[in-house]
């Protein structure tokens, strides 16, 4: 038996689209979705950020920490030891500037342990230092060479860096001064009968740092650099823009002998610059230990950071006792540390 034919006309089925109710509700799922994919994302990305940042901040403040930590624990190496004559004013393990939150630190040693070598001709402003030995004195290197004498003519003690630019090896032997850098003063040798000290030469390197912006390769951001003997400030470390610097010396707290007095115990000075008096090294001489504020910043800005510049800050307070540094008193001062 055949089907009958269907037709239009007895068909009873109609094309349909959505009502405008569906419609509504679908386009209010649909921007439900939207509005909360985006709030995450814009959520997830923000954290990520901030995350990024802080890491960026840390790891800078680490860096910084760890440079200054190393170079500072060498601070005179291998440099006069306490017994001897007191150093030149330029030629201390340690000296620096005080300008708040943008302090310097410069630190000298003598790494390579050369020297001391004794002068045993007289130099006056001489192109080449004959001494008694050029033991590990190497071209390229920087020394020291230092009369101690307190005469009058010429007033001393001083001292003058100089470059190494060849060694004639032996004892005695010879140690040519690079024409860069030439001596100007007479350093003479020692004189029978004589009251007078003999000059000597010792290996110098100087390390110091700072905070800068404008140097070569800081880009505008505040930057930790380091500058060497005889070389132009460079950056190592990116986003550190505040270093504090305070003193520990080795002298019992006391209003009248603790020059620019800032804290402490009963037992501990703290200053925030050593001074010179009363002798030529003075209170550089008695520094024990170094108390460091450092502040690292982001390199790049965040929203909500929650300070005034947009970028993310973080603060560390350190103390570094440098190995060896020999400061001049025959006992330590006992003291608690703060």
């Amino acid at each position: 038996m055949l089907r009958p034919r269907s037709s239009a006309r007895c068909n009873n089925s109609r094309p349909r689209g959505f009502t405008l109710s569906e419609v509504l509700i679908g386009l209010s799922i649909a921007s439900v979705l939207v509005v909360g994919v985006g709030s995450g994302f814009v959520f997830v990305t923000k954290a990520w950020v901030e995350h990024q940042v802080r890491g960026q901040a840390q790891q800078n403040l680490r860096a910084a920490v760890e440079a200054l930590t190393r170079e500072m624990r060498l601070a005179g190496a291998c440099m006069p030891i306490a017994t001897q004559p007191p150093i030149a004013p330029n030629f201390q393990p340690i000296t620096g500037v005080k300008n708040g939150t943008t302090d310097s630190i410069t630190i000298t040693s003598n790494p390579d342990c050369a020297g001391p070598a004794t002068v045993t001709a007289d130099c006056n402003a001489c192109p080449a230092l004959n001494v008694d030995n050029t033991t590990n004195f190497a071209v390229g290197k920087w020394a020291f060479v230092y009369n101690s004498d307190t005469g009058t003519n010429p007033p001393g003690p001083y001292g003058e860096y100089f470059l190494v630019q060849s060694v004639t090896a032996g004892s005695p032997g010879s140690i040519t001064v690079n024409t860069a850098t030439p001596l100007t003063k007479l350093y003479p040798k020692l004189k029978t009968g004589s009251n007078q000290n003999a000059s000597a030469v010792y290996g110098a390197d100087q390390r110091a740092f700072s905070i800068s912006s404008t140097c070569g390769g800081c880009g505008g951001i505040p930057t930790l650099t380091l500058q060497l003997l005889g070389g132009t400030q460079q950056p190592i470390v990116k986003g550190i823009d505040q270093m504090s610097i305070q003193y520990v010396l080795n002298r019992t707290y006391a209003a009248a002998t603790c020059n620019g007095q800032t804290g402490g115990t009963l037992s501990l000075c703290v200053v925030n610059l050593p001074t010179q008096a009363p002798s030529l090294a003075g209170d550089w001489q008695l520094v024990r230990a170094v108390t460091l504020t450092l502040d690292a910043q982001s390199t790049i800005s965040v929203r909500a950071s929650g300070s005034a510049d947009g970028f993310f800050h973080l603060s560390q307070a350190f103390e570094i006792s440098p190995r060896n540094f020999i400061f001049q008193q025959n006992q330590r001062v006992n003291w608690t540390p703060y």
